[in-house]
């Protein structure tokens, strides 16, 4: 086969690997404490989508995987799915094919948490639930999200480390 044929499936297949791993790490080993508050650590596996797949694809796999999972268990919102293409861009605009150091993973990965599953999860949870915004975002991070905070930061300054090993999967 030809090199062009060979990127086209290694591309796919990292595609399909990012797509498994989030929806593993979003639906089967997350905890729910309540109707708006979930532990999971989807952000450190999103961060290594967008370091081996760029901008565009990462964007790609974690809108197929937040449509593929919200229509599964019946919890689509178009809000979620703009998250994840947000979070896919960031991340592959931020990581992808750049020298980063374990410290920079690790504050990039933090600041996506923020941005992202803490401000704007709050803002869809709110439109969801007709919930106000402000008293849900304190309530939620009051119970526990600023501990996930820590626990993603954590397993991204963890898995950075590693992140010379997945260079030859680069795309």
């Amino acid at each position: 086969m030809n090199e062009r044929v060979d990127g086209k499936i290694k591309l796919l297949c990292m595609c399909a690997v990012i797509i498994a791993l989030d929806v593993l790490f979003t639906r089967f080993f997350v905890i729910m404490a309540g109707p708006s508050l979930r532990f999971d650590i989807q952000t450190p596996v999103d961060a290594i989508g967008g370091y081996m797949l760029g901008p565009i694809w990462a964007c790609i796999s974690l809108v197929a995987s937040d449509v593929l999972t919200g229509n599964m268990y019946g919890t689509f919102f178009i809000g979620f799915t703009l998250s994840a293409a947000i979070r896919g861009l960031s991340f592959g605009f931020l990581l992808h094919k750049k020298n980063v150091s374990p410290l920079k993973f690790a504050i990039i990965v933090g600041a996506a948490f923020i941005l992202i599953d803490i401000l704007l999860t709050n803002l869809w949870l709110s439109i969801m639930y007709g919930s106000p915004y402000i008293p849900l975002l304190i309530s939620r991070l009051l119970s526990g999200k600023l501990i996930l905070l820590a626990a993603d930061v954590i397993i991204a300054f963890a898995i950075s480390r590693y992140l010379k090993y997945f260079d030859k999967f680069l795309v």
